[in-house]
């Protein structure tokens, strides 16, 4: 009788049961989230004219001069931003986007987006939050669009639309 089938299970088990394990460490790793609830009410945006192209070459991040919004939060709360926009490169290369409020990073999540920049059109959405928990209190606020290029070659946006829901 041939069990020769026995000494190949047997010797991938530990390779299975090492496979069961790696998703739950890496589980484990992730990093905390951010939940919360709030009240949004109040929508304020901006969007570039249809036929605005604009071209950034730039490995620093730099804002995009027509998405940047004002508006007036009447008590402290989260804010939803969403950031659209056709997006297209001549070569494969990587654009980051962030958003700054009230001129500085540190309450937005996420920090930034990265998406791959590509040889033809494609349409991309953003979002991005500031949460309860960041102190966000009643008054003026502001929006602004950054982006960056991971190579430095030249990466074209257009169609941008910039919404910024809050209360």
């Amino acid at each position: 009788m041939n069990l020769s089938f026995l000494n190949v299970r047997s010797r991938m088990l530990p390779l299975l049961v090492l496979l069961a394990v790696l998703p739950i460490r890496a589980a484990a790793q992730l990093p905390p989230v951010t939940t919360g609830t709030c009240s949004i009410t109040k929508m304020s945006y901006v969007t570039s004219r249809d036929t605005a192209s604009t071209s950034t070459s730039s490995t620093a991040f730099t804002a995009l001069p027509d998405m940047h919004v004002y508006f007036d939060v009447a008590e402290g709360q989260c804010v939803k931003i969403e950031f659209s926009m056709v997006l297209s490169s001549q070569t494969p290369q990587f654009l980051d986007v962030r958003v700054l409020f009230d001129a500085i990073t540190e309450p937005v999540a996420p920090a930034s987006i990265r998406v791959a920049a590509i040889p033809f059109s494609q349409y991309q959405v953003f979002t991005f939050l500031v949460p309860i928990e960041s102190g966000l209190g009643p008054g003026n606020h502001n929006v602004q669009i950054e982006v960056k290029s991971s190579a430095g070659g030249p990466i074209s946006t257009s169609k941008r639309k910039l919404t910024v829901l809050h209360n």
